[in-house]
């Protein structure tokens, strides 16, 4: 485990298919890790609070009359998705396990939580030569009102967002200073992509009020 870490950025987006990490870590012995390779399993915490569990993509070693720096970057777990290709087959009326077990589990995710429930099977699946595994996970569960991610973890979640759940966190930015938690706001407005007509289109996941 490596602690003295100079910088450290996490890139996280619900709708993405993988979050992205990255470290810098001064090194005033001059001697790089033998463990800092590519391929490395990792986990990423802040204290003892588990934020992310994937695998070292990059490595780069830097030398210069300031130092020695090693920075890692990589993604999580979902990366295989991403980076591997679905197992080409055609089937009909195939509930969601049994699409994960064709798709999902051939590439090593073993640790999987539905949480969803009543959930109808497609009329049909096409897998095209060359899809991503996590395009054809992302639009199988699409089309069931349901979404994939993963937790901390490692674990692939499939299942819709819980709308009942407590707040996590608020975020506050007053101009009087007085119990701010953030350091600077930003809020940025574009005209392009605007529609004069937006329907929106509920799904199993969802509950009446």
């Amino acid at each position: 485990a490596h602690s003295d870490w100079q910088h450290y950025r996490i890139d996280s987006d619900f709708l993405k298919a993988t979050d992205a990490w990255q470290l810098s870590l001064g090194l005033p012995d001059g001697v790089f890790p033998v463990d800092a390779v590519r391929g490395a399993p990792v986990k990423v915490k802040i204290r003892d609070t588990v934020i992310l569990s994937g695998r070292v993509d990059s490595v780069t070693r830097d030398v210069s009359r300031r130092g020695v720096t090693l920075s890692l970057s990589g993604r999580d777990d979902a990366a295989i998705l991403v980076d591997c290709a679905a197992p080409v087959f055609s089937a009909r009326q195939l509930n969601l396990d049994e699409v994960i077990a064709s798709i999902v589990r051939p590439l090593g995710i073993t640790r999987i939580r539905i949480q969803a429930s009543g959930m109808t099977r497609n009329d049909r699946i096409h897998i095209e030569p060359g899809e991503r595994a996590w395009d054809a996970l992302a639009r199988a569960a699409a089309a069931r009102g349901v979404w994939p991610w993963l937790d901390p973890d490692g674990t692939l979640v499939i299942g819709g967002p819980d709308y009942s759940s407590p707040t996590v966190a608020d975020l506050i930015l007053r101009r009087d200073g007085q119990g701010n938690n953030l350091i600077s706001l930003s809020d940025m407005r574009n005209i392009q992509g605007c529609f004069s007509e937006l329907i929106l289109l509920a799904q199993s996941h969802a509950s009446t009020t």
